[in-house]
């Protein structure tokens, strides 16, 4: 009995990772780049886009990047789960533009015809290991000497992070780590609806 239950548990993991790469796979490379954007480069993109009859509602993912996820699984069931509350004719998916971590779910909305944005530091053109996702049609290369998160001089968000919460209408988040719980905090302060999921990361 036990041994069916192990064949079993390997034949469902197969198959679902067969069914993450066969998503991922349905993406190109054909990505639209915006460099040395601002939140305000974004907005206009929003307001102007002609894929959609009106605004899009942006709905962000944030959660852990480069550190990935200990049960990817998991990760991609909440995001199911999410993406079922909002319609692609009027909805752009937004995550942090690269293919780690959170940046996975690209995958998962383009199958669900959803089109994708990414907002990112100008920090990641020269980041050596930072890959965009395949996933994702639309980039902006926030103008920005960080990565993002608060500026302890100033105490004000960094113009990556400020781009993010300016930009979104809903958010969702499945971890984090310093950076995306500060844009998380600031969401909250001017009532942007965030719904929030515990996560572990794979990397400590």
């Amino acid at each position: 009995m036990m041994k069916l239950i192990k064949l079993t548990s390997i034949f469902l993991f197969s198959f679902l990772m067969g069914c993450q790469l066969s998503i991922a796979a349905e993406c190109s490379s054909n990505t639209q780049l915006f460099k040395d954007a601002s939140s305000q480069t974004v907005s206009q993109f929003l307001n102007d886009n002609t894929q959609f009859s009106s605004k899009p509602n942006v709905v962000t993912f944030i959660g852990f990047s480069g550190k990935g996820y200990k049960d990817e699984f998991r990760l991609f069931k909440i995001g199911r789960r999410e993406l079922k509350n909002f319609s692609p004719s009027d909805t752009i998916i937004n995550i942090g533009a690269t293919a780690d971590g959170i940046g996975a779910l690209y995958s998962l909305a383009k199958d669900k015809g959803f089109k994708t944005m990414g907002i990112v530091s100008s920090q990641a053109e020269s980041a050596e290991g930072v890959n965009l996702s395949k996933c994702v049609d639309y980039v902006f290369y926030i103008k920005d000497s960080s990565w993002g998160g608060i500026d302890p001089k100033t105490n004000t968000l960094f113009p990556t992070s400020q781009a993010m919460i300016d930009n979104s209408d809903h958010i969702i988040q499945i971890g984090g780590g310093l950076i995306g719980q500060q844009e998380v905090q600031a969401a909250r302060e001017i009532e942007i609806p965030v719904k929030s999921h515990k996560a572990t990361p794979l990397k400590n």
